[in-house]
């Protein structure tokens, strides 16, 4: 494993390894099955179900990550700090993060209305948005390509990326200033809480929680984390949270069933 990071390798020896358990971890876990039994004491079974898609859809990224850690011979896109924690199923996972996801959405779905319905936002908050999170990201990554280090240089300054979304979005504003476009509210909904959860993952990178190694994946480069990372979790969510129970059902099976596949292949070829 010498080829691996030094964060890579003490993950990968510490995977499924039950010593390293400490007792802080109980009154977490007791908080979030009292939480799961509420919520089916009260038959809120669209909330449970769209937590168990959410954890599920976090499972499949986590096994993706563990494959690419492994496809890469270098790192996974992020790693779970060892000693800081309790089990580690996976190297970017462990039973922190699992609790904390099976609580997440539980929390999150109180904001949401218990009908699907739309919102609207001036086309320039929309422009914006494009600006950071589309072609901003695209364009530093291109320029890499590219072998273009001055533009690179430019792009990468967090000044210049703020003056170029509002310069770029300033024509627009007397254009769009009584505009509005609708936008499901799902997706507004899975994208704040996104942008929140990234946030917060930033704090864990910061504190040494979680570790990142990519250059495209860090504390200076956040912007493919939330579309990537949390975006399809949240957005998953609340569909099923919408869905009709068989839909419900249907859904989590068809999830969990790719998961275990996965793990079962992937598990046999030792990627995991």
């Amino acid at each position: 494993m010498s080829h691996f990071t030094a964060d890579s390798q003490a993950a990968l020896a510490n995977l499924r390894q039950p010593n390293q358990g400490i007792w802080s971890i109980t009154p977490f876990f007791m908080i979030m099955l009292g939480q799961y039994v509420r919520h089916i004491a009260k038959s809120k079974w669209c909330h449970i179900f769209a937590a168990l898609t959410f954890i599920g859809l976090d499972l499949w990224n986590e096994i993706m990550n563990s494959v690419f850690l492994h496809w890469s011979g270098y790192s996974a896109l992020w790693t779970t700090s060892v000693g800081k924690t309790t089990y580690i199923p996976f190297v970017g996972w462990n039973i922190e993060i699992i609790i904390t996801f099976l609580l997440a959405p539980l929390t999150c779905l109180k904001f949401a209305p218990k009908e699907k319905t739309s919102v609207r936002i001036p086309i320039i908050g929309f422009v914006i948005v494009l600006l950071l999170f589309v072609f901003y990201p695209c364009a530093v990554i291109a320029t890499d390509l590219l072998d273009m280090p001055e533009i690179h240089q430019l792009l990468d300054s967090n000044v210049h990326i703020a003056l170029s979304a509002f310069a770029g979005a300033l024509p627009l504003v007397y254009l769009t200033r009584n505009s509005t476009i609708g936008i499901p509210f799902s997706i507004v909904w899975s994208w704040a809480f996104s942008t929140l959860a990234v946030v917060f993952e930033l704090f864990l990178n910061y504190t040494g929680l979680l570790l990142w190694s990519w250059k495209y994946w860090n504390i200076r480069f956040p912007w493919l984390i939330i579309p990537f990372g949390y975006f399809h979790f949240f957005f998953g969510a609340i569909q099923v949270y919408y869905m009709s129970r068989k839909k419900q059902i249907f859904t989590l099976s068809v999830i969990y069933l790719i998961n275990f596949a996965l793990m079962f292949h992937f598990g046999k070829m030792g990627w995991l």
